[in-house]
């Protein structure tokens, strides 16, 4: 399998796997009473709430101080939440996990009373206990100390160059690894933290400090209260900072003060975030800009992590990225710096979609991800009209369309029954399947009735939770040109449902009248066993053209079948998705198409984007045959955006790998050639700042190289390769010496051509930088190696100190997806399983079942489905994962078996 797609799915994996969760502690929690632990029992004879917590019971206030010394084992801290409490009661439930509890206080009327705590959980539901009935406002306060976890979730530390750091994740269910707490969205309440380090290091929450005072070699830093949040937003870090006091953002119209912002890194790399820093004020204000509301925080600091399982996390005042997002300067890729702009805003609009507003519970998650999503493609659109920003989010819900085409497809607004539910509350549905819903809906009630109804939702909920509903009737209200009835059914119907509804249009023309005829049904590939008979209130908007006019007329489906007459001539063509504006994919008769494709000049990128994804639609589902998808492909391929060009590249990778044997391989390499080559030659290897060329030139490159196997190319790669590793001279890094956008692939190549040696030398590279993007790159290379022994010494690495937790992945995924070391890899994998998860954050456990997805046949299907059949109800979002890779491996096998002979007739033309 091409690297290229490796790369795609290890980074999907990776990202999906790190955005939140937590890992299961090394110790057994405990029972205490007093300050003696005890084993843990469950002595409770009511029902322990696995979901949510009791209403009766509600925290109003946190007082926290943790001592975090990060060269220790564990750290230690006291935990005081000021509770309400409804009717009388001797216990009641709050969330710690592998936290051991000393002291346990409960103060009432200014009576205290010793109490216990016990774990009754492994999910961290904790047990309360009074010696006597308890109501209304009381003070709890608990002693406790617990291990730093280890697996980059809690209160984690991470150690480089020597140095000890310690950085905290909680989304979702990970702040009761670090403190005793309440730890649902819902209860949001004022902390007041206090943070004890060693004096000469720096400590970090959520806002400004207040005071600091230093005693016996340690340092006591006092934060100033927050306003409500909840526990999962909570943020601490400790350690010898680089800490770079940015120029604070001045005040604007909107925000009548001057912002503090700060650059965090661990020490040497704080010179590195001047690029970062520098960014950060036109986000700021194109986001104040569309909210109509200052940034809601006293300050903001972004913080970079060397460890991180996550890409980044929203804290309030603090939020933390991994190191490739945030350190790099002027001469980085125009794709790095894209990428971090793009996660910059999405974590600058959870400030405002999440942090103020916080949704009451996790089926609601969406209101942060797939808002927050939709908004850093709105705000970069804003700060920098000319980057094509809401193309990239087109071009994200397109994506999403395959996953959500499974039977196992989850819905947006998901139900959370579990924490298996929690977890796969985070995947490419809420996220990219959401942004775009959230398009559509935008264009279908006009950009700014949608934005209305956005600042009313914000100015009613501020600092408060809100659900779906909330959401909705505030854009139904703020509606002038559809019935608030219409839009709330509309938004439900993609919201509440799971699938990709396919939209079947037919035309005629009668007079002055053009006749179309709309069906909806639900969308699914070949191989699938799912029920097409599915129903949405469905926005559509048509573009017809006629000569050199074309005219956009936007209908409302209803039902599953509805005919509309529109006055005028017959149009030359019709694309059933203008502006591609609505999340759904659509068919037409042969001579609808033929016609549109005839007149593709005419549309927009926007729209020829939506046309090429129902092609590959078309193409998986058996209604397009290879040889009419290869017709088509030169006029693709033709086209100067880089996106339509490079569109045909992902059904021409399938055929090759899943499809092909060894002698039809050489054949297709030649076509291949034949298609893309004189693109190549008009982009040449050299570096470009033309954001769109380099991303064409490395779709080409990695294409060519990698697929096609084009053999000039891949000789002046490997000697690229060589010079950027320094690997006949001097084994340094030579960033001069090589086209960023493309040496990925070179280092790639040269461990094909080049071997073992040339592998030993990546790992000496890779291992000896503490810089992420070299790491990535050399480490990622050198996983591609094919020899058994070598290839097995590569995966060893993953139980190796010297790789980074969020590095596992890295070696992991390229052995097992290529077909020269699948099989080893499939074996070692099961044989290893334990200590891999040893690795990665529990909520990510579950993520490892996509390593059957490397199969397609129904052998393999049947192993991998038995080996996952003891162990998959103990894998955090497993269920979900496993059903989704089966159902995987059911439809590559479908795909080969109905276009395989049509492959073979092509190349036999």
């Amino acid at each position: 399998m091409p690297k290229a797609v490796i790369r795609s799915l290890l980074v999907s994996i990776i990202l999906v796997v790190g955005l939140y969760g937590c890992q299961q502690d090394a110790e057994t929690p405990q029972t205490v009473k007093s300050d003696e632990p005890a084993p843990v029992t469950n002595k409770a004879k009511d029902k322990i709430p696995l979901g949510q917590l009791p209403d009766d019971v509600w925290p109003l206030a946190y007082e926290l101080e943790l001592t975090i010394i990060p060269e220790l084992d564990e750290f230690s801290g006291k935990a005081a939440i000021d509770i309400e409490i409804n009717g009388s009661k001797d216990h009641f439930y709050l969330h710690g996990k592998g936290i051991f509890a000393g002291k346990v206080h409960l103060i009432n009327e200014g009576e205290s009373h010793v109490g216990s705590y016990e774990q009754v959980d492994p999910s961290g539901v904790v047990r309360i206990d009074s010696p006597v009935p308890l109501q209304g406002r009381i003070r709890l306060e608990i002693e406790y100390h617990a291990p730093f976890n280890q697996a980059l979730h809690g209160l984690y530390k991470v150690t480089e160059s020597g140095k000890h750091y310690a950085f905290t994740q909680f989304e979702a269910i990970s702040a009761r690894l670090a403190f005793p707490g309440f730890d649902e969205p819902r209860f949001k309440t004022p902390f007041s933290t206090t943070l004890v380090v060693p004096e000469n290091h720096v400590a970090i929450s959520n806002t400004p400090e207040i005071s600091s005072t230093t005693a016996g070699g340690m340092k006591e830093v006092r934060f100033a209260p927050t306003k409500p949040l909840p526990t999962y937003l909570i943020a601490f870090a400790a350690g010898d900072f680089d800490v770079v006091e940015w120029a604070d953002l001045p005040a604007t119209e909107i925000r009548q003060r001057p912002l503090p912002l700060r650059g965090v890194a661990v020490k040497g790399k704080g010179h590195q975030l001047d690029y970062a820093l520098k960014g950060t004020e036109a986000i700021v204000t194109a986001l104040e800009s569309y909210f109509g509301t200052p940034y809601p925080w006293a300050k903001l600091d972004i913080l970079a992590v060397p460890d991180f399982a996550a890409g980044a996390m929203e804290n309030v005042g603090a939020i933390t990225y991994r190191e490739t997002l945030l350190l790099f300067d002027e001469t980085a890729t125009p794709s790095r710096k894209r990428r971090y702009k793009m996660v910059h805003a999405h974590e600058l609009a959870h400030q405002w979609f999440g942090n103020l507003v916080t949704p009451a519970w996790w089926n609601d998650i969406w209101l942060n991800e797939s808002f927050a999503t939709w908004m850093a493609h709105v705000a970069m659109d804003m700060a920098e009209p000319d980057g094509n920003y809401r193309r990239d989010l087109l071009s994200r819900g397109l994506g999403v369309m395959a996953g959500d085409s499974l039977v196992n497809a989850r819905q947006i607004r998901q139900p959370i029954l579990s924490n298996n539910d929690i977890s796969t509350a985070f995947d490419g549905i809420t996220y990219a399947k959401g942004g775009a819903v959230l398009s559509t809906f935008e264009s279908f009630l006009g950009r700014e009735d949608f934005r209305r109804g956005v600042r009313n939702y914000m100015e009613e909920f501020q600092y408060g939770t809100a659900t779906a509903d909330d959401f909705i009737r505030h854009l139904a209200a703020a509606s002038t040109s559809q019935p608030a009835e219409v839009v709330i059914s509309a938004f439900n119907s993609f919201l509440e449902q799971p699938g990709l509804p396919l939209l079947e249009m037919a035309s005629d023309c009668t007079d002055d009248t053009v006749n179309i005829h709309l069906k909806q049904s639900r969308y699914f590939p070949l191989g699938s066993k799912g029920e097409q008979a599915q129903q949405w209130t469905m926005p559509v908007c048509l573009r017809l053209g006629q000569a050199d006019e074309s005219i956009k007329t936007c209908l409302l489906l209803s039902e599953n079948e509805q005919s509309f007459a529109l006055p005028g001539a017959c149009p030359d063509w019709i694309i059933p998705n203008a502006d591609s504006a609505g999340y759904y994919r659509f068919s037409m008769s042969e001579d609808d198409w033929s016609s549109l494709l005839n007149h593709s000049d005419r549309q927009n990128t926007n729209e020829m984007m939506a046309m090429l994804g129902s092609l590959t639609g078309a193409f998986n589902s058996g209604d397009l045959d290879v040889a009419s998808l290869m017709s088509i492909a030169p006029q693709l391929i033709a086209s100067p955006d880089w996106q339509v060009a490079t569109s045909p590249m992902g059904q021409m990778r399938f055929m090759y790998d899943r499809m092909a044997d060894e002698g039809q391989k050489h054949a297709l390499e030649q076509r291949f050639n034949a298609f893309y080559a004189g693109k190549l030659d008009a982009t040449g290897l050299q570096a470009t700042a033309d954001r769109d060329q380099a991303r064409l030139q490395g779709a080409l490159v990695t294409f060519l190289a990698e697929t096609a196997r084009q053999p000039e190319l891949r000789a002046e790669l490997v000697e690229m390769a060589k010079a950027y590793t320094g690997y006949e001279s001097d084994k340094q890094i030579h960033p001069e010496a090589a086209n960023p956008i493309i040496v990925g692939t070179a280092l790639d190549v040269a461990v094909d051509e080049l071997g073992n040696h040339f592998v030993d030398h990546l790992l000496q590279v890779a291992l000896g930088s503490t810089d992420a993007v070299v790491r990535g790159r050399t480490l990622g290379a050198a996983a591609n190696v094919k020899d058994p022994a070598k290839a097995a010494e590569v995966l060893q690495l993953a139980f190796s100190d010297e790789i980074r937790d969020n590095e596992v992945f890295t070696v992991l995924y390229p052995q097992v997806m290529m077909q020269e070391t699948r099989e080893a890899t499939w074996s070692w994998f099961q044989e290893n399983i334990d200590r891999i998860l040893e690795r990665i954050p529990e909520s990510g456990w579950g993520r490892v079942t996509f390593v059957g997805s490397a199969f397609c046949n129904t052998t393999k299907q049947a192993e991998v489905e038995a080996f996952f059949a003891d162990r998959i109800e103990s894998l955090t979002g497993g269920p979900r994962n496993l059903a989704k890779t089966l159902e995987g491996i059911d439809l590559c096998v479908a795909k080969v078996q109905h276009h395989k002979d049509g492959m073979d007739t092509w190349l036999g033309q």
